[in-house]
Order: C-alpha cells, then sequence, then structure tokens
C-alpha cells in the first residue's frame, strides 16, 4: 500500500531535524497544516493552554487564531528549537504545536522592554516540549537540580522571533 505524499513529506522533514520518533510522531498528529481541515486540534490545545494552571498563574492568555500567518510551522519548530536549545528539545517526550492569538498581561504596556516586541493579541505558534528536564527554579529543599517540565516557547507566527518561554510542571 502507497503512503500518502504528505506523509512522506512530514517524515523526511522530521528526520532532517533530528527529532525522536515519539516526538515526530507526536507533530505529525498535533500540528496540521490549518488548510488539511484541523483546526480543531489546534483549537483543542489552544483551550488545554488557556486552562492550564501554568498559563493561568502566569497571566496568559490564548485565544483561537483564524487568519493566515507567514511562518509555517517547520520554521516555528526550528525557531523553538533554537529558543530552548537543540539538545535539551531533542530530550523531549514529545511535541506539541498549535496557533494562537497570545497576550502576556504581566507585561506593562505589551511591549517587552529588553525586545521591543509585542506581547498583546499576538499571531503565535505555541511550541510545547513535554517532559524536558529543565534547571531547578525556586525551592531547593529537595536537593534535585532539575525539575521535569512541560516547556511553552512562544514564536511571533508572522516573523518567526522568539517571544519568550515559559516552563511549568509536567502535565499541569
Amino acid at each position: 500500500m502507497k503512503k500518502p505524499f504528505g506523509f512522506l513529506a512530514s517524515a523526511v522533514i522530521v528526520a532532517a531535524i533530528g527529532m525522536t520518533s515519539v516526538a515526530a510522531a507526536q507533530l505529525n498528529t498535533s500540528s496540521p497544516d490549518p488548510g488539511q481541515g484541523k483546526s480543531a486540534v489546534y483549537a483543542a490545545e489552544v483551550q488545554r493552554l488557556a486552562e492550564s494552571r501554568t498559563f493561568v498563574d502566569n497571566g496568559l492568555e490564548v485565544q483561537v487564531l483564524d487568519e493566515a500567518v507567514k511562518v509555517d510551522e517547520n520554521t516555528a519548530l526550528e525557531a523553538a528549537k533554537h529558543f530552548i536549545g537543540s539538545s535539551r528539545g531533542d530530550t523531549a517526550k514529545k511535541v506539541t504545536m498549535t496557533l494562537a492569538r497570545f497576550t502576556d498581561t504581566q507585561v506593562e504596556q505589551g511591549i517587552l522592554s529588553d525586545s521591543n516586541l509585542s506581547v498583546q493579541d499576538v499571531p503565535v505558534w505555541i511550541v510545547t516540549f513535554h517532559g524536558v528536564d529543565m534547571p531547578r527554579n525556586g525551592k531547593a529543599g529537595s536537593g534535585k537540580q532539575y525539575v521535569n517540565a512541560d516547556v511553552h516557547v512562544i514564536i511571533d507566527a508572522n516573523t518567526g522571533e522568539e517571544i519568550e518561554m515559559i516552563a511549568g510542571k509536567h502535565g499541569k
């Protein structure tokens, strides 16, 4: 049985960027091309993020994005891996991606002071690396230097610039 071209192209792209097979399988199913009519997957992921403790507790708001963007998912993934560090990105148990309209309510006047990037009502790719070991930040009582986290990298969907990164407890 012949596999559709889209599958083969996805497999080649995934192999080229060096993702693990688990992450590749998740990316293939969780980050559809909007032209393939899979916007329901994006909507479900946006809702999951909007309700997550990590986003709620940090004043991050996301909504479904219903407009075309200039940056494709592969470019966004590469930018996110660059931002998080390729070796850390490659160790993720899975990777999910979604398009969303993003606002960081805790940033004064909606502009990041160090980069002048807007974080108010911005079309973004949210690339989530699930199950990544990140350096511990906060309570040092457990003696562990690393914590297993879900790392969300926010990429501007029209410029490809890394906006910000936030990590939260794996699965929260």
